[in-house]
């Protein structure tokens, strides 16, 4: 009868079983239905208990146990204690019960195992502790070091730095009348003295909020004005950089210097730490209120879990981009602070390949 063999399987009404135990008194018989012939092989009870308790006899076991058919027991080994756990097995094996034997606790071991794992505890904890506290104060203390020297070499630079940027306009008007490029060049020497004095004072005033001159200024002409200062910079290390969107007469109240200071660093960044990416692209766009200014590189990226951290100060990405360059790890975190002073935003993503740094304002 089919369905006394099917009943015994555990499946849903949508699948008929082809093969699976049939159980009832003594008799265990393995069905499988073959050419539309059902096809049975029963079991020997005692065999089976027999090789089962033979293949028990052929391992080494520490544990108190006792396997048993109902009430008859099959195999035995150790010794019976007042606490046991109970185990039944599956069908078709279901009269089996396995049951594990093990003695009381002894409470004077646990408690002394308890206090010594508290113990570890604290001690582990203790010095942890320590480690961080230790790693706090030496971190603080080169961070000290840091702005000291940061702050000492910056208040060196303002002396020469005045003289260049005097020379270099005393030698522009001196030659005003010669033929270009010789009047552009020592313009661009000049502005740049000034950007470079003006990021040295900002240096000095590190985490001080700078004196804003907040007044109309044309992005459009202020992109060109960045776009002639690097593009020299950048054909000098095979980088080539293009202007891909530029609006027209983009004009937005803010401050010109924290502006340009933004976008130097941008680029500057680029040079240096995607330089095999051969190309930098930079665009200014406008949709409704919202100006932005992105420089895109093409090189190897930055890990997404670090793009907040490297706006911290003196934080620099410990990988093979930031290998053999020089740098003090603090030009993204002026670069933000100045953002934050003209109510603009700072915003970085990766992109494949290359990185994307975008300098959001409203109009």
């Amino acid at each position: 009868d089919n369905s006394v063999l099917f009943k015994q399987q555990d499946h849903s009404e949508q699948f008929e079983p082809s093969s699976g135990w049939y159980q009832m008194y003594n008799h265990l018989i393995y069905w499988s239905i073959k050419s539309d012939n059902i096809i049975g092989f029963e079991l020997s009870n005692i065999k089976f208990s027999f090789d089962v308790i033979s293949l028990l006899d052929k391992q080494a076991f520490e544990d108190n146990f006792r396997l048993s058919d109902g009430d008859k027991q099959i195999y035995s080994n150790g010794e019976i204690f007042d606490n046991e756990i109970l185990i039944v097995l599956d069908y078709p094996l279901q009269n089996w019960h396995l049951t594990y034997y093990y003695p009381s606790p002894n409470l004077v071991n646990l408690y002394l195992l308890g206090a010594g794992v508290i113990g570890l505890f604290l001690i582990v904890l203790l010095g942890l502790i320590c480690y961080a506290y230790r790693e706090y104060s030496r971190t603080l203390r080169l961070a000290k070091q840091q702005v000291s020297f940061v702050g000492q070499v910056s208040h060196e630079f303002k002396t020469p730095l005045t003289n260049i940027t005097l020379y270099s306009e005393m030698l522009s008007e001196y030659l005003e009348d010669e033929p270009a490029p010789i009047p552009d060049y020592l313009h661009i020497i000049s502005a740049e003295s000034k950007r470079l004095t003006r990021l040295v004072q900002n240096v000095l005033t590190f985490n001080k909020p700078s004196r804003l001159n907040i007044k109309p200024v044309n992005l459009t002409i202020l992109i060109r004005q960045i776009y002639l200062t690097f593009k020299p910079i950048l054909d000098a290390k095979s980088l080539q950089l293009n202007i891909i969107t530029l609006e027209d007469d983009c004009i937005v109240n803010t401050d010109e210097d924290c502006v340009m200071q933004i976008l130097n660093n941008f680029l500057s960044n680029a040079e240096k730490y995607a330089f095999n990416g051969k190309q930098i692209d930079l665009s200014l766009t406008r949709k409704e209120k919202q100006v932005t200014i992105t420089v895109r590189d093409y090189g190897d990226g930055i890990a997404n879990h670090l793009l907040k951290q490297i706006f911290e100060p003196f934080y620099r990405v410990n990988s093979s981009i930031t290998e053999g360059v020089s740098g003090t790890g603090i030009g993204l975190t002026i670069a933000k602070q100045l953002a934050n002073q003209i109510q603009g935003e700072i915003k970085v993503i990766n992109q494949n390949p290359g990185m994307v740094f975008s300098l959001i304002l409203m109009e």
